[in-house]
């Protein structure tokens, strides 16, 4: 069916604000890129901060770039595997009272960052829709004290190759409200309480809840290495229409970090074990609001165990790698037939071939025994990129990226592998492919 009038002249008006958006997003990366110090007049500090992923590519009969996850996956490995256009920017102001050359000078900090996402074959869809951050912050107003009221991202946590957020509390939030105890030795004390309001509940009411998340970091276990202690209290509160009643759960958990491993000064490794129960467990990696019962879960029985582990390696060789491995079992609460278990692994080396070229690959393998689905196998990625950088470095952005992609799947994922974003032309098959180009940065 064609497009409508209407649909050509909403898109028509839409096109300026999109390239706009991209215009601003690409001068903010050029400075970025070029290490210009933040905006200053007198005690008061601006930074523009953002990032962008976009790119084109195509799959089999060239109609969409095709993207691979296995069903119950709570994420897939990225390169040459995120058919869409995402971006965020933002402003963080800060305005210093007294000395300003002092670290500890009392500081009122104000952030605000939109975002907006589109898959690829829909890119008109792309605005400012989301206000994903705005919050304030009170710093050293007491020495080693701050508070923060509004909605933001609370220092989330995740493998970078597969974009897994394990630890995720405040993205999805209505608002939020923190409090940092910084003491001595670098050992700190952080409490957080969110407000989750989910309107996508049955019989379009919406679903309250609030948690706790509570951290206590900085503990030194050995040259390097630090440990983190995580607590968490859920509250899905009562609603009668629709009607759910109210339940509660819990979340526990550590996480190390050590720096140095393996006789190499230049390596991060991050291992997590975390365990949730009842309404604990979120909905996804990115949407931190409590799962219903009309998704399958008993919030009084539901649980889920993680075990995950983050490896960075950059040595001075000409080269660096991330390896990432998860372990996750969740059980929905209602019997044998009810859990999903996810194995992930993946590897992603990158070799300099000079400061501003590299080549690299990235493999990941991720296992699912999804009995809800009734599905059990696995999906195996490969993708063979190069790539052009501003230097070298892991982390180095903005990157150019070639990329070729190849993936296989179980017979037992046929349908459910390859189908998305709409288009995507691998639903009766066990394989597919896809080639394309991408450009990443952040600031």
């Amino acid at each position: 069916m064609g497009t409508s009038r209407a649909e050509a002249r909403d898109a028509a008006r839409r096109a300026p604000r999109f390239r706009g958006l991209v215009v601003l997003a690409v001068l903010l990366a050029q400075r970025a890129a070029a290490d210009e110090p933040d905006l200053q007049w007198g005690q008061f500090q601006l930074r523009l901060d953002g990032y962008l992923r976009a790119g084109i590519g195509t799959s089999r009969d060239g109609t969409t770039q095709a993207a691979f996850i296995a069903p119950g996956a709570r994420a897939k490995y990225r390169l040459g595997n995120e058919p869409e256009t995402y971006f965020e920017l933002g402003a963080d102001g800060r305005y210093r009272l007294g000395d300003v050359q002092r670290p500890d000078a009392p500081t009122i900090q104000g952030y605000f960052l939109t975002a907006g996402y589109a898959p690829m074959g829909r890119s008109f869809e792309l605005g400012v829709n989301d206000i994903a951050q705005a919050f304030f912050a009170f710093e050293n107003f007491l020495p080693g004290f701050g508070v923060w009221l509004g909605r933001r991202y609370y220092d989330r946590k995740d493998i970078h190759l597969n974009d897994y957020f394990w630890l995720n509390p405040g993205q999805g939030a209505h608002a939020g409200l923190g409090l940092e105890w910084r003491m001595s030795e670098g050992r700190q004390l952080r409490a957080a309480l969110f407000r989750l309001e989910d309107p996508d509940a049955p019989e379009g009411g919406v679903l309250n809840g609030t948690t706790l998340d509570v951290r206590f970091s900085g503990l030194r276990t050995n040259p390097g290495g630090v440990l983190t202690l995580w607590g968490q209290y859920a509250l899905r509160h009562a609603n009668a229409s629709p009607a759910y009643l109210e339940r509660n759960g819990f979340g526990l958990g550590f996480w190390h970090d050590q720096e140095g491993v393996l006789g190499f000064d230049t390596v991060k490794n991050t291992v997590a074990v975390l365990y949730r129960k009842g309404a604990a467990l979120t909905q996804g990696a990115t949407n931190a609001r409590l799962v219903r019962e009309d998704q399958d879960y008993d919030l009084v029985r539901a649980r889920a165990w993680e075990v995950n582990n983050s490896l960075v390696l950059e040595p001075k060789a000409p080269w660096s790698l991330q390896w990432g491995l998860v372990l996750r079992w969740e059980d929905r609460g209602f019997g044998e037939d009810d859990t999903v278990r996810w194995f992930s692994t993946g590897v992603r080396p990158l070799y300099y071939v000079t400061d501003h070229v590299h080549v690299g690959f990235e493999l990941g393998h991720d296992f699912v025994d999804n009995a809800l689905l009734d599905r059990r196998g696995g999906l195996t990625k490969v993708t063979a990129l190069l790539q052009l950088a501003r230097g070298r470095g892991y982390f180095t952005r903005p990157v150019l990226r070639l990329f070729g992609t190849g993936a296989w799947w179980s017979r037992a994922f046929r349908g459910v592998v390859g189908t998305t974003p709409d288009g995507a032309p691998y639903g009766s098959g066990t394989w597919g492919w896809t080639v394309g180009s991408q450009v990443e940065a952040w600031w």
